[in-house]
């Protein structure tokens, strides 16, 4: 029960921290002012990481700064290029990865099923070899 206790507290500070660091991007938004992820972490006290790792925070991010500048300044069309192709890439890889672990998923359950039928073939057969022991004993 202890442990449900600390993984609900700890999904509630994630969702809080998600929150603030959400209506950090729409206030600096808003204001016109850039939105980076250097300011953000001066605003709001969360770390560059949260902002890098977080998926629903850095898709936010990413939609902001698109919308604000395409092409930042001192970037060029070809890095933006790079960079999307990466992105492709990365998504492409997280959908191949996602494709295996659905398979390995689907072995594991059957490796599991199989387990358990040899553990009941096992069991029988311990039971029919406790049946002829007592029936050789029988005999002596």
């Amino acid at each position: 029960m202890k442990y449900d206790k600390m993984i609900a507290v700890n999904r509630a500070e994630s969702e809080k921290k998600v929150e603030k660091a959400i209506q950090a991007i729409e206030d600096m938004k808003s204001r016109g002012v850039q939105v980076s992820v250097t300011e953000l972490t001066r605003c709001t006290g969360l770390s560059r990481g949260f902002f890098y790792k977080n998926m629903l925070v850095r898709q936010k991010l990413d939609e902001v700064t698109k919308q604000i500048s395409p092409i930042r300044e001192g970037q060029t069309a070809r890095n933006q290029f790079v960079r999307d192709s990466k992105l492709q890439a990365i998504r492409e890889d997280f959908g191949k990865s996602e494709a295996e672990n659905q398979r390995l998923k689907l072995e594991n359950a059957q490796l599991a099923q199989r387990c358990t039928d040899l553990q009941k073939e096992v069991d029988a057969l311990k039971k029919r070899l406790d049946r002829k022991e007592i029936a050789l004993l029988k005999k002596i």
